[in-house]
């Protein structure tokens, strides 16, 4: 029999009531009768198995909130957990990257993001792999987690740019596929990025730039020789196609891949020892690719990194010094001094050097900013002429 009493020394009515050989004994926490009595049939409900599941989510509730702080939300992300384990959504993290690959995105990655994407997934797969055996699905890893894997990334001694793109690729994942893995919240979300320490590429001097043509050989050379005279970018060189190249013109029209949702073409003069390079190579592919640079092409989409290498091996061969010593004792380097931008340094700055007006260098480099677009009008067909011929002669008359 269920009864309602007062207790000395308490201003809340108690319940006292028995189920199956147990005896309960509480407080209502309420000081009215009628309102201790609702809260009592609720509580045989619940204990009979007859009460909602509301009124037992709404007790758990009251229980948490009783808890100091710290250990509150622990239970809380404990509970979270354990009721998601139960979601019908399960995705296992070993599909979770397949998955990512075939869902459309705002912005779809290129090959060679891709495989920097994959290679974050698979480091990120092998750590769970190896320190936590148990978690299988994406649900199952929860801020705190996240939060010891960034630390781990970390610890490595990475660079800011790589803890970054670590960080910033697994929120974008887990957002992505929120749905198909049931999650109630993203882990990754309230961890910082690392502020950025680097440093800038150097620009080579002229000595510097006949010394890397006259080391550098096969299609490495030609690359290195078009991103002298164009200013181009590692990813627009090694992926240029005939078809983007008039011998006749005289002219380059590209469409830069780090502007593309500009829409804007650029047109390059072609400077003449340029000119005669590509004739030479054209006259001897007899129209083998559509890349002026097929082994490179084929190269960079597959592993873009590899070609980066490759003309970083250049550099060091020519004698130049390619990076610098981090000064916060991580031990590893803060940033490439030298690599492939540096043509492109160069080429503004023998632009410049040669008296080039500004307005020709931006049209020539694919500047995108609006703000100078509203500044300067368009450069002259002949003005970004005079500026390619201005260029100096960095192979020494060497024969390609």
């Amino acid at each position: 029999m269920a009864t309602l009493y007062k207790k000395d020394g308490s201003p809340y009515y108690w319940m006292r009531f028995s189920h199956k050989g147990t005896r309960y004994q509480e407080s209502t926490k309420k000081k009215r009768e009628d309102h201790a009595l609702t809260i009592m049939e609720k509580r045989i409900d619940e204990i009979k198995g007859s009460g909602s599941y509301n009124d037992l989510f709404d007790r758990l509730l009251n229980t948490l909130d009783k808890l100091p702080e710290k250990p509150q939300a622990k239970i809380r992300q404990e509970l979270a957990a354990k009721l998601l384990s139960g979601t019908a959504c399960k995705l296992p993290i070993s599909e979770a990257f397949d998955l990512y690959k075939k869902k459309p995105k705002k912005r779809n990655p290129g090959t060679p993001t891709l495989k920097h994407y994959e290679g974050y997934w698979k480091r990120f797969s092998k750590w769970l792999t190896e320190k936590h055996p148990d978690i299988q699905y994406m649900h199952e890893i929860d801020h705190p987690l996240a939060v010891q894997y960034m630390t781990h990334v970390w610890k490595r001694g990475v660079t800011e740019r790589t803890y970054n793109g670590n960080l910033v690729f697994l929120r974008g994942t887990f957002k992505l596929l929120k749905t198909e893995a049931g999650l109630a919240s993203n882990p990754w979300d309230g961890i910082d990025k690392q502020e950025l320490k680097t440093v800038s590429k150097k620009m080579l001097t002229t000595e510097q730039l006949e010394s890397v043509c006259a080391t550098a050989t096969g299609e490495i050379k030609t690359l290195i020789l078009i991103g002298i005279y164009t200013g181009l970018r590692l990813g627009d060189v090694s992926t240029l196609k005939w078809s983007e190249v008039s011998l006749d013109t005289g002219n380059i029209e590209r469409m830069p891949s780090k502007t593309k949702k500009q829409g804007k073409t650029i047109t390059i003069p072609i400077h003449a020892i340029l000119r005669k390079v590509l004739h030479d190579i054209q006259r001897r592919s007899l129209g083998n690719s559509e890349y002026v640079l097929p082994e490179l092409a084929n190269q960079y989409k597959k592993h873009s990194h590899y070609v980066s290498q490759q003309v970083q091996k250049v550099f060091k061969d020519a004698g130049i010094e390619t990076t610098s010593k981090r000064d916060d004792g991580r031990g590893r380097r803060l940033s490439c001094l030298y690599g492939f931008h540096s043509f492109r340094h160069s080429f503004v700055s023998l632009c410049h050097a040669s008296n080039v007006p500004q307005i020709a260098v931006m049209e020539l480099v694919g500047h995108n900013s609006e703000q100078v677009h509203k500044i300067y009008q368009h450069a002259s067909d002949e003005l970004k002429q005079q500026a390619i011929a201005a260029l100096p002669d960095v192979t020494n008359g060497e024969q390609w």
